[in-house]
């Protein structure tokens, strides 16, 4: 899929990131055009089409992969099972093998467990889809732990899930996944014995170089509390200290306590977060 950046050079849209910030014309402007871009998501042909045709497209996108690229392709006899897998994996954010084993029994899919994670790794390497795992020194616990799942374009998401189409929480934080996918290869998420998650860890040579967190709204106080709790929580059990909060429209940079474990945290929303992540992609690859 398109970068946000390729996204507005497709649509011929051109911004001035020092005059967006002082112009609220240019801002509603590029917010608008994020907006289309995190539902309908970076293909281009769906990018290019009316706004009338992009779920319809996206869906024809989607079943030809699973007719092409798997079904045909590793020769699977059970169709349906591969179906409703796929359907409860674009409706979750975790899985373990052992929670889609027993919900496809319940739904009298006769299907094993071995044959669930060759489905998955089928579905992986079409590109459909991907898998975070949790971070962990241990290769056990990687292997134990439910995996984070996200798709490799939004508008599957948005066009074929059933559950998260107006949540824009989900939306957010895959489109946040593509984007690390494409610059790292080490990336878990993170979570203690008391459920407190960090949605992302980046490793970068065998070290853990960020931690980032995806809040939309930091607005409600108790919301943003919890994400910093975890943030700070993590960074002292993963000695990392760039921590990393992104929202719809806040940006600051914060010292934060907790019980004595203390932080900067940065918040950006996730449009100028993608514009940033960009420039910082083209001037690495001119070095």
């Amino acid at each position: 899929p398109l970068s946000f950046k390729e996204f507005l050079n497709f649509k011929e849209l051109k911004f001035d990131l020092e005059q967006v910030k002082y112009s609220s014309n240019e801002k509603a402007r590029l917010i608008n055009s994020f907006d289309e871009y995190l539902r309908f998501g970076g293909l281009p042909e769906i990018v290019l089409s009316e706004e009338t045709r992009r779920f319809e497209i996206a869906q024809s996108y989607y079943q030809t992969v699973i007719r092409r690229e798997i079904i045909e392709r590793y020769k699977i006899r059970n169709e349906e099972a591969l179906k409703a897998l796929l359907l409860l994996l674009l409706n979750s954010t975790h899985y373990s093998l052992t929670k889609l084993y027993n919900t496809l029994k319940s739904m009298q899919y006769e299907v094993g467990k071995a044959t669930i994670q060759n489905f998955i790794n089928y579905i992986e390497s079409s590109y459909l889809m991907f898998s975070v795992p949790i971070f962990s020194y241990k290769i056990k616990n990687q292997q134990q732990y439910p995996k984070k799942v996200y798709f490799i374009d939004n508008v599957f998401i948005s066009s074929v899930s059933t559950k998260f189409t107006k949540n824009q929480g989900r939306l957010y934080e895959n489109l946040v996944a593509v984007n690390l996918i494409k610059r790292f290869e080490g990336i878990y998420y993170w979570k203690n014995s008391l459920d407190e998650e960090v949605d992302f860890v980046i490793k970068d040579n065998q070290k853990v170089k960020q931690l980032i967190q995806v809040c939309c709204n930091v607005d409600e106080i108790d919301t943003k509390q919890r994400e910093i709790r975890a943030l700070l929580k993590a960074s002292k059990e993963l000695k990392c200290k760039s921590l990393l909060i992104i929202t719809e429209n806040y940006e600051a940079e914060e010292e934060k306590e907790w019980f004595g474990i203390k932080g900067t945290v940065k918040f950006i929303p996730l449009w100028k977060w993608l514009l940033e992540e960009h420039l910082k992609n083209a001037i690495k690859k001119s070095v």
